[in-house]
C-alpha cells in the first residue's frame, strides 16, 4: 500500500505504471469531474470516476482484486479507508472475474482518512474497505479509481 499526496507525483516517476495513472487523474478537479469511466488503454488502464455519499460501516465491505491495482485519488470530500489482513476476514461474495473483485466482511484493523488531493494504492490481494463516513457524517465524495493491470508493475 502507498499513501501520499498528489503534489509528490515526481517521487513515482520510477514506477511508470503508477506515475502514468497519477498523471491521467491529476488534471481533474471538482468542477471538471464527470462520473463514469474513462478508458486510457482497454487492457491496462482505465479510470472509474465515482460520485457517491460516504456511509456507515454497516453498509461497507472489504474488497480485493486479482488482476488490477487500485489507485484511489480523492477529488472532493473525504472518507475513511480501512485495511485488514486476509486471515481476519470472511468472504461474503466470491470472486467475480468480470468485475475483478471479491467481497469480505470483518473488523477494521487500520484506517486513515482520504482527503482531496491524496491518493492510496492497493496491490492485488490487499483487502481494503472504502466509502466509510468520517465523524459519523455522510458526505458527498468525488473520487477517481484508476485500475492498472498488475503485470505492468512486475
Amino acid at each position: 500500500m502507498i499513501f501520499d499526496h498528489i503534489s509528490n507525483i515526481e517521487k513515482y516517476r520510477n514506477l511508470p505504471w503508477l506515475y502514468g495513472a497519477l498523471e491521467a487523474m491529476q488534471p481533474t478537479n471538482a468542477e471538471s469531474f464527470i462520473p463514469g469511466q474513462i478508458v486510457i488503454d482497454e487492457q491496462t488502464l482505465f479510470l472509474n470516476c465515482n460520485a457517491y455519499t460516504s456511509k456507515p460501516e454497516s453498509e461497507c465491505f472489504f474488497e480485493t482484486h486479482k488482476d488490477y491495482i487500485d489507485v484511489h485519488f480523492m477529488i472532493e470530500g473525504e472518507e475513511i479507508i480501512a485495511h485488514n489482513d486476509m486471515s481476519s476476514l470472511r468472504e461474503s461474495k466470491p470472486y467475480i472475474q468480470d468485475d475483478d473483485v471479491s467481497l469480505y466482511k470483518g473488523n477494521i484493523q487500520t484506517q486513515f482518512v482520504l482527503k482531496a488531493g491524496w491518493f492510496v494504492v492497493f496491490m492485488p490481494g490487499e483487502p481494503h474497505l472504502v466509502g466509510l463516513h468520517t465523524a459519523n457524517k455522510n458526505v458527498p465524495v468525488k473520487k477517481i479509481v484508476a485500475k492498472v493491470a498488475q503485470h505492468l508493475a512486475a
